[in-house]
Order: C-alpha cells, then sequence, then structure tokens
C-alpha cells in the first residue's frame, strides 16, 4: 500500500485514558512537515498541541472537535494527492480492525515502586531493546514530565523514567542526601540493579546536575548526555520562580510559578494546577522541595568545566524564552557540546516542543550509535 500515515490521540502521561479535540490547526488538503502542529487536545491536566509525526497532505479528519477520545484512536489521515480515497478508506478499515485487535490483547502500563537503601522509588520502564536510555527529571516535577516522548523513545529504546526523592511516588524523606553527588550514587545503584547501563542519558533542568555527578562518577556508564534547559550553565534559576513554587500554598499563587516554565501560558490548565498543589500538600514536599532549592544555591561548580572533562557526545536543547534558567550564548560553550536553541519555547521543551525534542534526541542517540 502507498504511503498512508495515521494520526493518533497521543498518550502524553501514565494516567491520561484519553483527550479532548478542541480543535484543528489544519484545514483538511493542508499540507503539512513533520513536527507542525496539527490539533489541539485537551488532557485532564494539560492542553497540548499535536505535532506531526509525518510528513504529507491532511486527506481525512475523523474525528470531530469538541469530544473526548480514547488514547491510540484514529483521528486523521495523512498522505500524498497520488492516494486514492479508496485506498485511504481501506487504510482507515484496516487500521480500525487492528486497533480493536490491540486493545484486546494490550496490557496496562503501570509504574512500579523499587526499595533501594532504606527509600522508595517509583519508576516508569517502557521498551524493551538492547539499547538503554534513562530519565531524570527537574526541580518539582517527576516521571510526567518525560509523557510526551517516553512511549515514542521507547519504540527504540529501553526506557526508564524515575521519580527522584522528594517527587512524585518517591519517598519525600531526603536524609542521607547532601549533594547532587549522593543522589547520583542512588542513580547508579538503580541503573545498576537493574542492568541497566550502559545508557544515554536525558536530564532536564536541576536534573542535569545529577546526570553530571553520575557521568563524573562512572563515565563508563554514560553513552551520551542530552541536558534540557541545565541548571549550572546558564544564570541561576530565577529566584521568584523557586520562591514562588516553593511558598506557594493557593491556586493562585501556584499558577503565577507554572506560568513561568512555558512561552505559551496555555499549558498551565486548572487541572494542572491543581494536580501540583496536591502534590505540594504531601507530607515532606515542602521541606524536600526547600533542600533541593539550597543544593542548587550551594552548587557553585562550573557545568561547563565538567562538560570540558567528559568524553561523551554530548548536546543542550534549550527554549529560548526560557524565564526560568536564561539560555547560555553556544559560544561560550566547550567545543564538544552542541547547542539546539527553540524559539518561542520556555522552560520544558519536551513539552512545549516535544517532537522537535523527540527528533533532536534520536538523531543525536543515532549518530552516536552508529560512530
Amino acid at each position: 500500500m502507498k504511503n498512508i500515515f495515521p494520526i493518533v490521540v497521543p498518550k502524553w502521561g501514565l494516567e491520561m485514558e484519553e483527550g479532548r479535540l478542541n480543535g484543528w490547526l489544519v484545514e483538511e488538503g493542508g499540507r503539512v512537515a513533520k513536527g507542525d502542529e496539527l490539533a489541539e487536545i485537551e488532557t485532564s491536566k494539560v492542553t497540548n498541541r499535536l505535532e506531526s509525526p509525518y510528513s504529507g497532505i491532511l486527506r481525512k479528519k475523523l474525528a470531530a472537535i469538541d469530544r473526548s477520545y480514547p488514547c491510540g484512536t484514529l483521528i486523521g489521515v495523512l498522505a500524498e494527492p497520488e492516494v486514492t480515497e479508496s485506498e485511504i478508506d481501506a487504510f482507515v478499515s484496516d487500521y480500525r480492525t487492528a486497533a480493536v485487535q490491540r486493545d484486546e490483547s494490550a496490557t496496562e502500563v503501570r509504574s512500579e515502586v523499587l526499595e533501594i537503601k532504606g527509600r522508595t522509588l517509583r519508576l516508569l520502564q517502557l521498551g524493551e531493546h538492547p539499547t538503554r536510555l534513562l530519565l531524570i527529571h527537574g526541580f518539582g516535577s517527576g516521571i510526567d514530565t518525560w509523557s510526551a516522548i517516553q512511549d515514542r523513545l521507547a519504540q527504540q529504546y529501553s526506557t526508564l523514567a524515575l521519580d527522584l526523592p522528594g517527587h512524585g511516588g518517591s519517598s519525600k524523606d531526603l536524609a542521607g542526601i547532601d549533594s547532587f553527588a549522593d543522589l547520583a550514587a542512588l542513580l547508579q545503584e538503580v541503573v545498576q540493579s537493574r542492568d541497566y547501563a550502559p545508557m544515554h542519558i536525558v536530564a532536564h533542568s536541576m536534573g542535569v546536575s545529577v546526570a553530571l555527578a553520575l557521568a563524573a562518577r562512572a563515565p563508563d556508564l554514560v553513552k551520551t548526555l542530552t541536558l534540557i534547559s541545565p541548571a549550572g550553565l546558564g544564570s541561576t534559576p530565577n529566584p521568584a520562580f523557586m520562591q514562588c513554587l516553593i511558598g506557594a500554598n493557593s491556586r493562585k499563587e501556584l499558577g503565577v510559578a507554572l506560568k513561568m516554565l512555558f512561552a505559551d501560558q496555555g499549558y498551565v490548565t486548572r487541572e494542572f494546577v491543581d494536580a501540583m498543589l496536591k502534590y505540594k500538600r504531601l507530607d515532606g514536599v515542602g521541606t524536600a522541595l526547600q533542600k533541593y532549592a539550597s543544593l542548587l544555591q550551594s552548587d557553585s561548580s562550573n557545568h561547563a568545566d565538567r562538560l570540558r572533562g567528559l568524553s561523551m557526545p554530548i548536546q543542550l536543547i534549550w527554549g529560548a524564552q526560557d524565564e526560568v534558567i536564561r539560555p547560555v550564548e553556544a559560544e561560550s560553550l566547550p567545543a564538544n557540546v552542541g547547542l539546539a536553541l527553540f524559539d518561542s519555547i520556555g522552560h520544558v521543551p519536551q513539552v512545549e516542543a516535544s517532537s522537535r525534542t523527540l527528533n533532536r534526541i534520536l538523531e543525536f542517540i543515532g549518530q552516536s550509535d552508529r560512530s
């Protein structure tokens, strides 16, 4: 069959079961390139824009606006003009039949809890491939920060995401963790207990400090580093963001902090704010966030010097409109470090520019594995 590409409701998180189609951003018959925004999808936590995974013409819309559909539902079809309507209809019919069969045999994806060093860590492992990839989130975040890209990365790699102590579903007690090196030692035990090394690492914001400590501690375990909006390279994290996120006790106060994360503040929905507020009210979270803020403040090491001393391939991905950590100039980086700067994107490009971020990661790791 000629090249016909499906557009489906994505799964942007462990708990996401369906998405509401708020609107199409491309008219039927319009041409799109890979990464162009196709539609606006609303979940229980965030409203996001679905980026096209393929290039082609939007030949058929199969979903109505203002209706909700289960993740994986076929909502549109891309194809070139030479593909006939009957071929598209046959593709849609075959796809829907196969989807029913997949649903009947599918197993539910669940996170798991690992007991290690007297604490619990929530993990999400997706994909079964020889090449391994570790995802490390940032300050006040968790596994869900990778929800727009982890399942797609898992199509080519074994992926492991975890909630750092004090975050998400992991223990909130940070006893014995007094530096990012302590966190690196903990992660080293995790990956070695899972036979998960050597591995590629993708880290975001504060997670970059953990990733660099791990790369310095055990360089033989790390194949490449992709560092997104990294702490310790640009300016220090915006104190207004840190103070607001830690001290916020109301929906309004927390919304102010969360809007600093995105260039497009439409990502900060009421559901997103409520979920974050619920997390902040858990016992031990406030103390944990305060301690992490202190670690970020006291970590005076120059990450640029650290990068210079590492031998594995390294790339940075950054949003040009990052209000949390101001991007660096490419000229200030060591020669062994590449920088992808995304215009009109804020601190969380893996959410706000998920397809571009995913493609940079895939190309970078692919080049490394081929060399």
